[in-house]
């Protein structure tokens, strides 16, 4: 990949609008990590949407349904997920 392909891909993919991990998400990864026995990273993803006010979270390794704070994990494999996005 060419540098000015790697820039290219990196500007698009900033229009997602990615979270900075800062120290209140670190820490708020770690209340995660504690009180939901996620695995570092899946408590950081956790973390992120939640500082993005996401209201749903895609995830196939972690319990579908689950609510933590306003944030509520959605297995999209799972027979009901169409119910629950909808």
């Amino acid at each position: 990949m060419t540098k000015s392909h790697a820039r290219l891909d990196i500007k698009n993919l900033m229009a997602w609008h990615p979270v900075t991990v800062d120290l209140n998400i670190i820490k708020n990864s770690w209340s995660i990590q504690d009180t939901c026995q996620f695995s570092w990273w899946d408590s950081l993803i956790v973390a992120a949407a939640i500082k993005a006010n996401c209201s749903i979270l895609l995830s196939e390794d972690q319990q579908h349904g689950q609510q933590i704070h306003d944030l509520t994990i959605i297995n999209p494999f799972q027979q009901d997920a169409g119910q629950m996005l909808s």
